[in-house]
């Protein structure tokens, strides 16, 4: 059955997750839009609207069906998104961020300081398994929304962090 998530493609690079969600409220309650991105930032011109139920993200899926959905000139692929989704990846309030030791929680809160209004918590763990590999300090940061957390993974994902000369790794918890 389907869920409440939609795979979109063929996206302009141009076009962000908010102008998106806005685009597409009028076919019912948004709760999050992710648009993908290469490892080194590049929009990749796909993502994943996520409504709140499987009835809208239906109702999404039919009215492109009767009549396709153009954003700046382009057809919009838009289909159900596969449930199978590693519910990691799936949107939540909170992202993981790797390779942060504990006691960089300042830091941390300095990485997202254009975000303060909207954090609730930071935590860091000493090793937590990604994937089939551990990777050394992890920072859970909390968000008072999903869409709070989507907006702060989309900015700052894959950024360079000046202090440590790594690039920020962020995912959804």
């Amino acid at each position: 059955p389907p869920s409440g998530s939609v795979y979109i493609a063929n996206v302009p690079f141009s076009v962000t997750s908010q102008q998106l969600e806005e685009a597409f409220s009028q076919f019912g309650r948004i709760r999050a839009v992710m648009l993908l991105n290469t490892e080194k930032g590049v929009p990749r011109g796909s993502g994943f609207v996520e409504f709140e139920t499987a009835a809208e993200a239906s109702a999404f899926v039919e009215a492109d069906q009767q009549d396709p959905i153009f954003l700046l000139d382009r057809d919009l692929f838009v289909a159900h998104a596969d449930i199978k989704i590693n519910p990691a990846r799936r949107p939540s309030d909170t992202l993981v961020a790797q390779h942060f030791s504990p006691g960089s929680e300042d830091l941390i809160r300095q990485i997202f300081s254009e975000y303060a209004d909207t954090l609730v918590n930071v935590r860091i763990r000493k090793s937590l398994l990604f994937g089939t590999h551990y990777v050394n300090g992890c920072a859970f940061v909390q968000f008072k929304s999903i869409n709070a957390a989507t907006h702060a993974l989309h900015a700052l994902n894959a950024r360079k962090i000046s202090e440590t000369g790594r690039l920020l790794r962020l995912q959804f918890s």
